[in-house]
């Protein structure tokens, strides 16, 4: 199942930010710290990054470690 299916399921809009966020995640092999990922998806503002992680979070998507 693709991020956008998965975001449906659990009601949330699906945006390119939270689609790339997933993707990065599953595509990597262990647990990406914020820079990381903050590189890998640097076309996105710092905040909106921020923002979207938080509701990944509130949603049981991922968890902070």
């Amino acid at each position: 199942m693709d991020a956008a299916q998965i975001l449906k399921n659990r009601g949330l809009r699906v945006t390119k930010i939270r689609v790339a966020v997933l993707d990065a995640l599953r595509e990597a092999l262990q647990a990406l710290p914020y820079g990381e990922l903050q590189k890998k998806l640097s076309k996105f503002d710092r905040t909106t990054l921020y923002r979207t992680l938080l509701v990944l979070i509130e949603n049981g998507f991922i968890h902070k470690a």
